[in-house]
Order: structure tokens, then sequence, then C-alpha cells
């Protein structure tokens, strides 16, 4: 039986549950200064579902219940991104190496052509790529909305949905680091020219409309394999039909096809980095199904929710001037 973390829900003291959400917007707030005086604003764009999360806790009737459930999963999913974020640093010093060509071959392979986004581009309107932006956009929302209201309907489901996805981010981050992808807008570009030319359509509307916003979520680039923006509405598509039934599955499912779409449409994904997406999602929600509760005591529980955030503060202000010490040759 594989174990995993589950911190209890059991009734607190009042006084101990106002003390510990105000030690973790006390924490979190620490945590921003350092950011915004260090200059790494893009953490403080990437993490602005955090204070939004604790806030909407405050209002909720089972306010330390939410800050538990809820505080180790969002310190899991920023130290995630840190760490994406900091395989590429890796990547740039020189200690990783990113691929290109390997993915091509087994494109050609399965789809027969290069890259299955030289097809679905033939079909490019103006209306389609800002459709596309946005499903490819709604991404980084859906995951928690749905984990939400899971959270207030279906709490045991909740828990299972949450070991989901923290398995997958733990495979995704296993294949950038075993096999950093280069995506086909990479390939494409002229310094590689591995496939035929293609737009890389994301990169064009944000950069136009928010380019601060684009840098801050493309922390890495060559992290094509596995298709995360795939895996998670599909882990999020096997929770709803575990939890709600065939139904509301099919539903998420649908929705999970249509960014798949959106992913190889705006040149961000190969088809087979969303085979390997729906893949990890599979395996994820098996083994979160087989797998036992470990419960932690309310301060464990924060304690290790502020450790993670801490070391994604930590690599997110120390990383890229790592990676710059290296490059002048001061490491």
């Amino acid at each position: 039986m594989i174990t995993s973390v589950l911190p209890p829900t059991a009734d607190i003291s009042p006084a101990a549950r106002v003390r510990a959400v105000w030690i973790s917007v006390a924490i979190l707030f620490a945590i921003y200064l350092v950011a915004f005086f260090a200059g790494v604003r893009f953490f403080i764009y990437k993490t602005a579902m955090l204070p939004l999360l604790l806030a909407y806790g405050l209002l909720v009737r089972e306010r330390l219940a939410f800050v538990l459930d809820w505080l180790p999963f969002i310190g899991v999913t920023l130290f995630f991104d840190a760490v994406r974020g900091g395989i590429y640093h890796l990547i740039k010093a020189g200690y990783l190496t990113y691929h290109v060509d390997y993915v091509v071959r087994l494109e050609e392979a399965v789809f027969g052509l290069p890259a299955l986004t030289l097809l679905l581009q033939v079909i490019r309107t103006g209306a389609l790529d800002m459709a596309a932006v946005l499903v490819h956009a709604s991404h980084f929302l859906f995951f928690f909305l749905f984990g939400l209201a899971l959270w207030h309907a279906r709490r045991e489901h909740f828990r299972y949905y949450r070991r989901a996805l923290v398995l997958v981010m733990l495979f995704g981050l296993v294949g950038y680091v075993v096999i950093p992808t280069a995506p086909p807008w990479m390939a494409a570009a002229p310094y590689f020219a591995k496939i035929p030319p293609l737009v890389h359509i994301g990169r064009e509307i944000y950069t136009d409309a928010i380019p601060d916003l684009y840098g801050a979520f493309s922390s890495n680039p060559v992290a094509a394999m596995p298709s995360l923006h795939v895996a998670f509405p599909t882990a999020c598509a096997i929770v709803a039909w575990r939890a709600y039934g065939s139904r509301l599955g099919l539903v998420f499912g649908a929705y999970a096809l249509i960014v798949m779409f959106a992913a190889v449409y705006l040149g961000d994904h190969y088809g087979v980095d969303v085979i390997a997406g729906v893949g990890v999602a599979v395996l994820a929600t098996y083994l979160a199904g087989r797998m036992a509760p470990l419960a932690l005591s309310p301060r464990a529980t924060l304690a290790v929710s502020a450790a993670l955030i801490a070391l994604t503060a930590a690599l997110a202000i120390t990383g890229p001037r790592l990676t710059a010490a290296h490059l002048l040759g001061g490491v």
C-alpha cells in the first residue's frame, strides 16, 4: 500500500484556527516582500492564486480545515513550478541537454509528419487563435476551481484529486529532467529548422497583449514531454468520473480533448507529448486510488507548507542569478 500525506481535519479550538490562518498569511506576506524587493516580480504574478485562495478560506465556515487541506497542495504546486524553472536554469548552465531530434522522429512514426501542428495550422484563423489561447490559459485556473468544487461537495474525492495531481507534477518533473524536449515552435525556428516553419501562436498573442505574464508562465520552454497541459485536465476528468459519475466525467473529458487540440494547434506540443500526458494522468490517478492517508498534525502541516513556499521563493530568487553567474564564469 502506498502512503500519502493527508492532514486531518479534526476539531480544533477557534483560537487555534484563527492563529493558523494568520500564521499562513504572515508567512506569505513575508515571502512576497522578499520577492518584491529582490526584483522577482514574476514570482508574484505566478502565485497570485495563493493569496486569493487564502482570502477565500477566511470566508468559509471551516477555515482551518481549508488551510490544512489547501496550503500543502498550493505549496507543492508552487514548488513544482519553481523546480520546473530550475531545470531550465541547469540546461542553460550546461548541466543538462535538451533534445529535438528524437521527438520529431517519434512524431513521424506515429502521425506520418514531423509535427501534428503543421496539419492543424492549415485551418488557422484569428478567431481560432484566440479561442485556443483562452483554452490553453484556462488550464491554470480550471484545476483549482475543480478542486474547490470537490472540497465543498466531495471532500473525500478532493483528497484523491490532490494526490493524483501531486503525482502528475512529480512524473512531469521526472520527464523534464530525464529527457528535456524542445516543443514544435522551437524545432521549427531558423536556428534548428528540424521541421517546416510554423507559428508559435501563443507567444504572438501574449507578447502583444501581456508580455510580462507570458514570461512568468513560460519558465521552462523545453518542458514539452510529457504535456502536463494535457495531463492536468485529463486527471481532473478521471476524478470527476469517479466523484460525480460518467455524465460529468464525459463533459470534463471533452474539455480535456479541447485542451489537447489547443496545445498542439498553438505549436506548444507534439501529438506524442499529448499521448504521454494522457498516460501520465492515467498512471497518476491509478496510483492515487491505491494510496492510504498518512495524517500530519496541523502544526506539522503548516510547517511543511511554509517550507515548500519558502523553498519556492528561494529558487525563484537565486536560480536566475546562479545561472547568470555560471555563464559569466563566476562559478
